[in-house]
């Protein structure tokens, strides 16, 4: 059963990932940020809300709310191909965030 659950998530977690690939060479920058919100904001709402290292952020660990607001500022400059590959990694981190949260929610020790 617990291979079963693994291999779904693993399963799921592709799918996002694909999705997000794809999503992202047919979005602008606009939509890829708006996808990004919404996703950390159901990540937030599960409390699984992830820290990432990134460069744009001084290759220090930062959280996701982090991550946009720093692509929302390189919008600003016009920096769109940083922007949606930020905001592509907050939406996917967020999914995975999310998936983990699902999987985990009634998660208890093991004796």
């Amino acid at each position: 059963m617990f291979n079963l659950i693994k291999i779904r998530s693993v399963v799921n977690s592709t799918c996002v990932l694909l999705l997000m690939s794809v999503s992202s060479v047919y979005a602008g920058s606009d939509a890829a940020v708006a996808e990004a919100e919404a996703a950390l904001a159901q990540a937030k709402e599960l409390g699984a809300e992830w820290r990432l290292i990134d460069s744009a952020t001084g290759s220090k660990a930062g959280s996701l709310s982090k991550l946009l607001a720093v692509a929302k500022e390189k919008a600003s400059n016009g920096e769109n191909d940083e922007v949606i590959r930020i905001a592509n990694k907050v939406t996917v981190a967020a999914m995975l965030g999310i998936d983990q949260a699902k999987a985990q929610a009634s998660a208890s020790p093991t004796y």
